[in-house]
């Protein structure tokens, strides 16, 4: 599955997560600025246009940043497939 860009990403996520019998908040402004993707009971999710080591450590830092506002829920990072450097983007993952 590839998406055109993150907002179709995040609406699809959006969408599944509904169909899935999730209340799901989208764009949810957080205290010292910025706003998170998409809220649940159960996730906080950043949307990262593609999964490429440097987004990946971007969205974890701001993911981490939002946490203590959403003690509850569990961290996620959704993003595109990167056209290459899978192997990396792999290891950043792990590492966090």
């Amino acid at each position: 599955m590839e998406f055109a860009s993150q907002e179709t990403l995040r609406t699809f996520l959006s969408r599944w997560l509904k169909d899935h019998g999730h209340t799901v908040y989208c764009q949810v402004p957080c205290p010292e600025g910025g706003q998170v993707d998409i809220v649940t009971e159960d996730y906080l999710i950043d949307c990262c246009p593609t999964l490429t080591p440097a987004a990946l450590e971007s969205a974890v830092k701001k993911i981490l940043t939002y946490q203590p506002h959403f003690p509850d829920q569990q961290l996620v990072v959704a993003g595109l497939s990167p056209s290459q450097d899978w192997d990396q983007a792999y290891q950043v993952a792990d590492q966090q």
